[in-house]
């Protein structure tokens, strides 16, 4: 399955380069679509980044032990 991908990938990159090699004026357009899709592109990645990081910090707080208070811990060692 990785392999699939991965050939994919090769497959559209090298369908990009050969599509703008072959029409130049396609470049002017180009840094149109990057600024212009620039803030949705970093809104999304802080947005999975934030899901990710609130994800592992709820994971943490679950396994690992709860604190208890000195006079319990002496109580229960009694």
């Amino acid at each position: 399955m990785n392999r699939i991908l991965l050939l994919i990938l090769i497959a559209g990159i090298t369908f990009l380069i050969v599509l703008l090699i072959s029409r130049i004026d396609l470049m002017k357009d180009i840094w149109l679509w990057l600024v212009g899709l620039a803030g949705p592109i970093v809104k999304i990645v802080d947005a999975v980044f934030t899901k990710v990081k609130n994800f592992f910090v709820n994971e943490y707080k679950e396994l690992t032990p709860k604190k208890i208070s000195d006079s319990q811990e002496n109580i229960n060692e009694q």
